[in-house]
């Protein structure tokens, strides 16, 4: 039970980081009875800024306008509300997304499928990309998929491992992938962020001193 509330602690804290507007707390009858209402957060901001806002460093649109000139993007998230505010902006910003979660019909995600495999445009030259931007959650687009037409990837939050965030990683970064390919992980300094980066580091070390045993 100890170890389920940290769990439960991590998590919020986590979506605090991502977009806290996500966060809803249910009752035993599963009603909504605590939901938070701040619709802002820095990491969405520097991924893609609402209706054209400038940043701090006076930088217009964020990351993702800048590299859908030239390539293809994924970003991967474990929680879905922050991937459908993504969503709303790229749609705001006439950015091609699409969503690939729990709740993607079967149909479009083999559409997704086969729109983000480079063997697509390989075999068909004459093939025309549906979408910019494939916004994907960790249990559904981040294992056994083939995303290699796609050269850039974004990290909105880490998986809590480093063979599940591998696993994301090698969507783009994989056999059939003949471009160089670029991942960003988004961390806020002093938050729940860098103490994951930790956690990952030492399981990292764990699992290469089995290795050299």
């Amino acid at each position: 039970l100890v170890a389920n509330a940290a769990i439960a602690v991590y998590t919020r804290l986590r979506q605090i980081e991502t977009w806290p507007a996500g966060i809803e707390v249910k009752d035993q009858f599963g009603d909504v009875y605590l939901k938070v209402d701040v619709e802002e957060s820095q990491k969405i901001d520097e991924i893609i800024r609402p209706n054209g806002e400038f940043n701090s460093y006076n930088d217009p649109a964020g990351l993702l306008p800048e590299v859908v000139e030239d390539e293809r993007v994924v970003i991967f998230s474990q929680f879905k509300q922050p991937l459908r505010e993504i969503k709303r902006r790229c749609d705001e910003a006439g950015i091609s997304a699409v969503i690939f979660d729990g709740d993607t019909p079967s149909d479009v995600r083999e559409q997704i499928q086969i729109d983000f495999d480079a063997r697509t445009k390989r075999e068909d030259p004459s093939y025309e990309s549906k979408w910019d931007v494939v916004l994907c959650n960790y249990r559904v687009g981040g294992v056994g998929v083939n995303l290699t037409d796609a050269t850039q990837m974004i990290i909105l939050d880490e998986e809590w491992g480093p063979g599940k965030r591998d696993q994301a990683y090698d969507r783009i970064h994989r056999m059939g992938q003949e471009k160089p390919v670029t991942i960003h992980v988004l961390r806020d300094s002093g938050t729940i962020d860098e103490w994951l980066e930790k956690i990952i580091f030492e399981k990292e070390k764990m699992i290469d001193g089995f290795h050299n045993v």
